[in-house]
């Protein structure tokens, strides 16, 4: 893909929503192929994390915190434009 290509599909993901471009990330996401070795990893991680916060040495986020403080940093970075 050229540079120019690259740079035209970015002006056109600045033009969509938070949840429009989450849906993209996430579309994109599925397109990227497996590596087992990494799938194990994350899941190793992810055991990981359950058994801490179940420990209470961490906690969990709920989506709705995770959304707000994204579109709390979308909208500074928009104001120092």
């Amino acid at each position: 893909m050229s540079a120019v290509t690259l740079e035209k599909i970015l002006q056109e993901v600045e033009t969509l929503t938070p949840d429009e471009k989450i849906s993209l990330v996430e579309r994109l996401w599925v397109t990227i192929p497996v590596d087992l070795g990494i799938e194990k990893a994350w899941f190793e991680e992810a055991k990981r994390r359950t058994h801490d916060a179940e420990a209470g040495k961490s906690g969990y986020v709920s989506w709705d915190e995770v959304k707000s403080k994204y579109e709390n940093h979308i909208e500074k970075l928009k104001a120092t434009r």
